[in-house]
This record gives structure tokens, C-alpha cells and sequence, in this order.
């Protein structure tokens, strides 16, 4: 018999047939029964047949025609997958379950009508199916996986009913001929590059692309970017290599940012975040090497508003600044993940760990910037960390001063200041330093520091 059937179940096809018909009786097709078949072309599935097997059918490369009864409930994963010949295919009602990669690189496959009992079109169902020209997805179906429909070059257009909540990462992916998407108001997660390589995305001319919230494209030239209030998820790879970006600001109405967001922007070097943020991807800020400054709104509504640190923050930022600002190593992609993490509470800061990166790091100029970013906030250091924030910047008075002079910065000396940390031993050097780099508004700010802590006495220099 070419049939290896036990208790219902074909475990195994062993036959040189071109058509073949199994057996009433059969309830389940078992995983790789007919795996790469070299001669079936057509098959006939009994009524009664309840489920297709994982890799059923796989890589039956003559396989042209499968008759798929009523009663059918489930088709497993790669079931039909490189049946490349496959072309007459119609899907029960009956059917509950489709699984990830059922009919990929199924190229002669021209129409998809999705039966109502799915809720789910698994990871590459159809991916590289590309003859499809028609596809109908309805109304029960909640999530779209990863790379459903990547490379459906045939595919012109696609309505997402509003019960899909998710499209995965990479769902249309060089849909080539994708003309016409039609999304329906429940998507509120949209995965990175999910209509990447499309004529309907492509072809728009807004800077800012986005589906129900979800930013899935930034085409323009801004040194610094501005994201919009209706804009509450950053897609992956969004501002990807925006070569050209400085700096960004996220509104309060983003919740989640995807990995790579912002990966590879060689001239980002501050960005502007919140705390209400619950996803945060990997590699955020990955190759972003200019990359120093990062404030996030929000994160000092706990700090205690009676100590000391509290008092020097508000002497700078004012009494209503609510935003955390760190400086990060250069490289700081890594860093950043390790410094911020986030939960279903929102973003929170690891200060622990920021103290750890601060020792590890060998860039002078950056140690000096994250330990001035550090005390400057309002949170208490961990025992001991103030002590050597303090230390550390006292030794490199002479290097701070260098490298905010070279950036005409006064913002950091005044941070100086306010920390103490100018003593009247050094008052007179600095001073000095600002007059020769011909900075009025440092050197101004020295001397009135000079004469409001330590008074006249203290030597002077012509400006």
C-alpha cells in the first residue's frame, strides 16, 4: 500500500502516483507524509479530514491542484511551503488555523480568500507568493504576522478589516505592485518596514507617514526633527540613516519606539524622549556616534523637592523643568539601552549603571559631561558616587572649561557654578581661558562669579 496509515493518521505517503486520492476514513494528515513528493499533481483530500500536518506537503515541487474538503480545521506550518507549482487552492470555511510559512514561495498561487474562522494569518503565510494578485483578509482576523505577504509582487491592493489590532514587521514587504492599502481603525501596532517597498508607501510625498498613529516612514531633510502629537508609535527603523538629523523630539503621545529607530544617524547628538514611553526597541541609537545628549521628560516628578540637589537643578533649569538630561559615551547606541529601560510604567533611568559606564569610560570629554549631566540631577546618588562625580570634575576643571569654550557653551559653566565647584584657586585661570577664546558671555558670567563668591581681591584680566 502506498499509505502508512495508523488509527487515521497517514504517517507517511510512499507512492509514484501523479493523482492521488486518500483514503475515507483518514482524519489527520501527519508533519512531512507527502514531504517532497517527486511526482504527485494532484490531490484529494477526504471528507472528514480534520488537519494538515507541519511540513505536509513541503517542497512538492509538481504539485499543481489540491482539493481541500469542507471539515478541514487546520493546516500546519510549511505545509504547503515551495509547492511552486500550486495554483488551485480553496480554503474551507471550516478552516481555524493557517500556520506561519503554509504556502510561501507558493509561485503560481493567483487568489487568497482567508476563511472567517481565522484569527490569524501566521509569520510568511504567503510570502513570495508571486503570482497573488488577490488576497481578502476578514473581519475576525486580529493579527497579521511578520512577513505575511512579502515579495506578493502581483498583489495591487489589500483591505485590513478593522478587527486586525497588529501587521507584523516586514507584512508587505516589496509588495512591488501595491497600489492601494486600506486600513481599518483597529491597527495600533504596525511592526518595521511592514509596507517598505510598496508604490502606496513609496510614492506619498508627506515627510511624516504614518497609520493610525503608527509613523512608518520620515522622508525629509530636517537638521532637527519635530515629531507630531498624532504620532504615539515610532515604527522600526523609521529615521534609519537620516544623515542629515541633529536632533529630535518625540511628543508625549509616544508610547513605543521600535529597534533601530534611530539607528545610524551619524550627525544626532541630542534627542528629547518622555517618560510615559512603555516600549522601547533594541538598538534604538545604535551607530549613532555623535550621539551625547538624551533628556527625558517626566522623570523627576518623585524627586525630593527639599534636598540640596534639588535646589542647584531649579537654579538652572528653572522651577518647572520636569525633564532628566545624561550625557552618553560616544557610541552610545549601547549605552543607552543599559542607562534606560522601560516597563508598562513607563521609562526609567538605571543611575547605577550610568555610574558604572561613567568608570569604564576612557573619553575625558565624556566623563566630564556625563558627571556634570548627573549632578545636576535632582536624584540622589547612589553613597559615594556624588563624591566621585565631584572628584573627577574638580581634577579636569581645566578640560571642562576647554571643551565648553570650544562649543561657546555657557550652560555647563554656569552648572559649574552652581555645583561649587569653581574654587578661587581656579577662578583666576578660567577667567583667563574665556578672555584668550575672546567668549564675552562665559567671561562675563566668571567674573561676576568671581566677585559674587570671592570678591575683588581676586586678580582680573582685561577683556
Amino acid at each position: 500500500m502506498a499509505f502508512d496509515i495508523e488509527n487515521g493518521i497517514i504517517r507517511r505517503y510512499v507512492g509514484a502516483e501523479e493523482e492521488v486520492r486518500v483514503p475515507n476514513g483518514v482524519t489527520a494528515i501527519f508533519d512531512n507524509a507527502f514531504s517532497e513528493s517527486k511526482h504527485v499533481k494532484r490531490v484529494i483530500l477526504p471528507a472528514g479530514l480534520k488537519s494538515v500536518g507541519h511540513w505536509a506537503f513541503n517542497r512538492c515541487q509538481l504539485l499543481e491542484s489540491v482539493v481541500l474538503p469542507e471539515g478541514l480545521e487546520s493546516i500546519g506550518r510549511s505545509a504547503f511551503r515551495s509547492c511552486i507549482r500550486l495554483r488551485d487552492i480553496v480554503l474551507p470555511s471550516t478552516l481555524t488555523t493557517l500556520g506561519g510559512k503554509a504556502f510561501e514561495f507558493c509561485k503560481s498561487i493567483q487568489r487568497a480568500d482567508i476563511p472567517a474562522g481565522i484569527r490569524e494569518i501566521g509569520d510568511k503565510t504567503f510570502s513570495n507568493c508571486s503570482a497573488l494578485c488577490a488576497v481578502t483578509i476578514p473581519g475576525g482576523v486580529a493579527r497579521i504576522g511578520g512577513w505575511a505577504f512579502e515579495g506578493c509582487i502581483g498583489l495591487e491592493s489589500v483591505a485590513i478589516p478593522d478587527s486586525v489590532s497588529a501587521v507584523g514587521e516586514g507584512a508587505f514587504l516589496d509588495c512591488a505592485g501595491l497600489q492601494t492599502v486600506t486600513v481599518g481603525k483597529g491597527v495600533r501596532t504596525v511592526g518595521g518596514d511592514a509596507f517598505s517597498g510598496t508604490p502606496w508607501l513609496e510614492e506619498n510625498g508627506d515627510d511624516f507617514f504614518a497609520i493610525n498613529g503608527n509613523l512608518l516612514r520620515y522622508t525629509g531633510r530636517a537638521k532637527w526633527v519635530v515629531v507630531p502629537s498624532s504620532i504615539t508609535a515610532i515604527c522600526a527603523e523609521v529615521f534609519e540613516r537620516c544623515r542629515e538629523m541633529e536632533g529630535v523630539v518625540l511628543p508625549d503621545s509616544v508610547t513605543r519606539i521600535g529597534d533601530g529607530s534611530f539607528e545610524g544617524c551619524p550627525a544626532l547628538r541630542r534627542a528629547e524622549l518622555h517618560s510615559r514611553i512603555t516600549e522601547l526597541g533594541n538598538g534604538v541609537f545604535e551607530l549613532c556616534k555623535g550621539l551625547e545628549q538624551v533628556a527625558v521628560r517626566g522623570l523627576l516628578a518623585d524627586v525630593d523637592r527639599a534636598a540640596p540637589l534639588w535646589r542647584t537643578h531649579t537654579a538652572l533649569y528653572g522651577e518647572t523643568c520636569t525633564a532628566l538630561t545624561v550625557y552618553l559615551p560616544v557610541s552610545c547606541g549601547a549605552s543607552f539601552r543599559t542607562v534606560f529601560h522601560a516597563d508598562e510604567h513607563g521609562v526609567h533611568a538605571g543611575f547605577s549603571r550610568y555610574f558604572s559606564l561613567f568608570r569604564k569610560t576612557g573619553d575625558t570629554d565624556a566623563k566630564i559631561q556625563m558627571a556634570l549631566a548627573r549632578l545636576v540631577s535632582p536624584h540622589q546618588p547612589e553613597p559615594g558616587e556624588l563624591e566621585d562625580y565631584r572628584s573627577f570634575l574638580t581634577e579636569h576643571l581645566r578640560e571642562a572649561m576647554r571643551l565648553f569654550l570650544a562649543r561657546g557653551d555657557l550652560f555647563p559653566v554656569r552648572a559649574l557654578g552652581a555645583l561649587g565647584l569653581i574654587g578661587e584657586d581656579a577662578i583666576g585661570d578660567l577667567t583667563q581661558m574665556a578672555a584668550e577664546a575672546k567668549n564675552a558671555e562665559i567671561s562675563a558670567y566668571l567674573l561676576a562669579y568671581k566677585r559674587e563668591h570671592f570678591g575683588f581681591h581676586a586678580p582680573t584680566f582685561d577683556l
